[in-house]
Parts: C-alpha cells; structure tokens; sequence
C-alpha cells in the first residue's frame, strides 16, 4: 500500500506543478475580460504562499483519495489464488465495479460541462448578432479632456465642432462626431419629457427617458440608421430641436407623427412652466442599444451637441475611418494643431468598449469551454483506459473466439458493447446533471432556451463521438490480434 500510495502522490504532484505552471502563464489572459482596465492592473493573480499550499493540499487530498483504495485492494489480495491465475488476469476482478462507476460519472460531469459551455457559447455569439443599432468595425472613441483651456461655454463648442469637421477631412476618416455619452460604456442620463408642457399631476411624468447630447453625424458615424427627418446640422440653429428614437416615439406621440411635434423636457420634480424646456422633433432614428445589452431599448432623446452646457468637459469623440491607425492619427493630428495644450487621451476601440459590456458572459464562456474540453479529455482517457484494460485481460478469450470463426466486425462489437452501456448510463444521469446545472447560469443566458433540445443534442453528440473514439481505438487494437499469438500468449 505505501508503494502504491507514493506512485500516486508522486502523479499527483506532478499534475500539481503543471496545473501551477498553467496559472502562471494563462492569469494575464483572464484579466482581460475585466471592463474596468485600472482595476485588472491593479490586481495580484501572482501565484502565493496561500494558493501554493491550497494546491499542494489539493494534490495530496487527491492522492490520498483515488489512490487509497486501489492499494487497499492491491495489499488484501490473497497469494494462492492470485498464483494461480495468469499474469494478465491477476486483479482483474479487483476493483471492476469501482472502475466502471467512475466512467458514467465522468461522462455525466462531461455532459453537464458541454451544455453549459454550448449554452453560454450561444448566449454570447446572440449578444454579438443582436440588433444593436450601431456598427462597431473601425469606431474609435477618444474621450478629450479640456479641462484646462481657456475656452469655456459656448467657446468650448465651437472648438468640439471645429475639431469634428478637421477630423471629418483627414484621410482616411470616413465619418466623425462628438457625443456626451457612448453606446455600453456603462454610463446613462435620464430626465423626463413629455408631449405637453403642463401637467395637472407630477406623477405624470416619467423621469426614464435617456437623454444624450451629440454632434452633427452621430448617427452616420454609428451607423444608426435615420427612420425620418434629418440630422443635427451642428449649427447653433438646432439648439432647439432634438431627434428621438422609435420607442420614445411610440411613447411619446402613439398616434401621430413625432417629425415637427413640441417636446417639453421637465427639468427638476415639478412640471411648471419654469422648470421646462421645449425643442422640436426634427429626426426620428433607430433603437440602439446604450445603458444594457440585455434590457429592452429605453426611450432616447438625442439633444443637440451645446444646446446646454450641462456637460461639455469630458465629451467623446466618434471616428469612423477605414482603419483604426488612420482614426488615431487624425485625432492625434487634428489635437495637436487645435489644442496643443491639451493631453493625449487613450483612445478606445469601439469593438473594445463591446467586449467590455459583456466581459461576464465571455469569461464565462471561455472558462465553461475550457473546463468542458478537460473533462471530456478525462472521461475519453477512463474510456480509453478501461476498454484497454478489457482488451489486455481477454486478449486469450478474443483469440479463441476469432479461432473458432468469430469475425472482426463481433470481436469490435463485442468490446464496444460495454463501452455503450457506460455510455448510455452516464449520459441519462448527465442529463438530469445538466438540467440541475443550467439554473444556476440561466441569468447569464441570452435568447438561449434552458431547455433547447437542440443545444442538449448537439452535447450529446459530441460527447458520444469523442468517447466513441476514446473506445474505439483499443478495440481496434483487439480485432487485429492474431489467434496464435493470443493462444500462445498464456
């Protein structure tokens, strides 16, 4: 038992040492699914004194635990009949039914692990393909900081324009406009409007509408298809109108057109005629997607870009060019000939700000699929093992059968037969797993149902397949055995 017990501390510590090496080189690479870039350089995933000896416990706790009763059986073998038996059948009764109940187990845990990571995988390639109402391909967004110009107000706005139309003339750039906010950079406003300026109720009003100050070609620079009307023309004549999208529209004017309809936007608590502020509907857009992926649209009025000077400090400019290095170079450029003084932002792939508002679902996904493959790896290795074991322990019985007629197509069949039962019993008990499993992820899902058959059967088939091969591969091994050298192998 104590031989038996150090050659599986010694496996075990090896897996150990590989599994630490492993975190060592793949940790930088999971920080990148963090949004919050300051916060994943800041953390530690460097290996510790605490983690070293988590691990080393984990080695020995699993030497100590699947190593055991292999040697227990080993030390309690009984020496006569063991003598007695040919070499290849020694322990071969020992421990069969063990060895054989893990391989359903893995399987299951396999099942369970493949619908997981293929109902994530889905989620996350249905949160790419959704209707976002934006592109992202060679989008670059630069957040400027103007803080300390002398340019102020109305000042301030003319400079964000005149760098827009600069940028919009360099080479290369296709579109470019300025924007208080940003489709998913985890940052909204709201404030109410209504469609009449007087209310006989503050309750009326229903302060959840966004609210979003943007430049001329926003919604060409976006890609956000105009559904009536037109666009900002980014003079000071359109401080007094606005674009909503198609749901505020429906909300705002259910029966009638919105183009030149009256919006009163309703500043504070209460609906006087001080507190509120009137614009014309000029435009009425597509939904996109801000504040959430996952939330419906939310009703949206787009203001004209230095209608107010609520917010001009930190405004984020738009450049859509045929290459992202063109993009950076006319900011870069267009910077430093207007305001020279100012820092050079770090500028943001849009396609970046996107992985970044479903960084939970990627990491997610990535891990459940890595996970996934390594269980599958594991269940194909027991399989494997376990047909070999079958293959080598009846490796005489085989050749008597093939010497009395048995063809190759029974021999394959007859070492497979076990194999499917296994198989069979771990993928009803991994199916049951499975449904008990997808709950607890079922709030990471996205237009993925629970309980598709079709993502259940596509994990089944590719746990048969890849088991199927694992097995397969030994009892093509036992259909090539030569009847004489079987007989003679005694």
């Amino acid at each position: 038992m104590r031989q038996l017990l150090v050659e599986a501390l010694t496996v075990s510590v090896a897996g150990a040492t590989l599994a630490i090496a492993f975190a060592w080189i793949t940790d930088r690479y999971l920080l990148q699914f963090i949004s919050n870039r300051e916060a994943a350089v800041a953390l530690s995933v460097e290996p510790d004194i605490f983690t070293l000896a988590i691990t080393a416990g984990c080695a020995i706790f699993c030497a100590l635990l699947f190593g055991f009763i292999p040697a227990w059986l080993a030390g309690h073998t009984s020496i006569e009949p063991t003598l007695r038996q040919s070499n290849k059948n020694i322990l071969a009764g020992k421990g069969t039914f063990l060895r054989r109940l893990f391989i359903p187990a893995q399987i299951a845990f396999g099942l369970a692990m493949v619908v997981i990571a293929t109902m994530l995988g889905a989620s996350v390639m249905n949160l790419r393909n959704s209707n976002l109402g934006f592109h992202m391909e060679n989008v670059l967004l630069v957040t400027a900081d103007f803080g300390d110009l002398p340019q102020k107000d109305r000042d301030l706005v003319h400079l964000d324009r005149e760098m827009v139309l600069r940028i919009g003339q360099m080479p290369g750039v296709i579109d470019a406009s300025v924007a208080e906010n940003t489709p998913l950079n985890g940052w909204s406003h709201t404030e109410a409007f209504s469609h009449d300026a007087h209310f006989s109720s503050a309750e009326e009003l229903r302060e959840d509408y966004s609210v979003n100050d943007v430049g001329a070609h926003y919604f060409a620079t976006l890609g956000t298809q105009i559904l009536a009307g037109r666009d900002f023309a980014g003079q000071d004549s359109d401080r007094d109108t606005c674009i909503v999208n198609r749901a505020g529209a429906s909300r705002l004017f259910p029966n009638t057109s919105a183009l030149g309809q009256a919006l009163y936007q309703h500043v504070g608590t209460t609906a006087s005629g001080a507190n509120t502020k009137e614009c014309r509907v000029i435009g009425v857009v597509e939904d996109a997607k801000y504040s959430s992926l996952r939330q419906a649209t939310t009703p949206t009025v787009y203001l004209s870009f230095g209608s107010s000077t609520r917010r001009l400090q930190g405004m984020t400019f738009i450049i859509h060019a045929h290459t992202l290095t063109e993009a950076d170079s006319a900011y870069r450029n267009v910077l430093h000939e207007l305001a020279p003084t100012s820092p050079e932002a770090e500028p943001k792939a849009f396609a970046v700000q996107f992985n970044d508002a479903i960084s939970v679902e990627r990491l997610l996904s990535v891990l459940s699929n890595f996970f996934a493959a390594l269980v599958l790896l594991l269940s194909c290795v027991g399989i494997y093992g376990l047909t070999a074991s079958y293959v080598d322990q009846r490796t005489t019985e085989i050749g008597v059968c093939m010497a009395f007629g048995a063809t190759r197509m029974a021999v394959f069949n007859m070492v497979m037969k076990q194999t499917v039962a296994l198989l069979a019993l771990g993928t009803v008990a991994g199916g049951c797993l499975a449904i008990l499993a997808v709950h607890s992820v079922k709030a990471f899902l996205f237009q993925v149902n629970a309980a598709s058959p079709v993502l259940f059967g596509m994990a089944v088939l590719t746990l048969f397949l890849s088991s199927f091969m694992a097995a397969a591969l030994p009892a093509r091994r036992a259909v090539s055995i030569d009847p004489a050298q079987a007989l003679r192998a005694e």
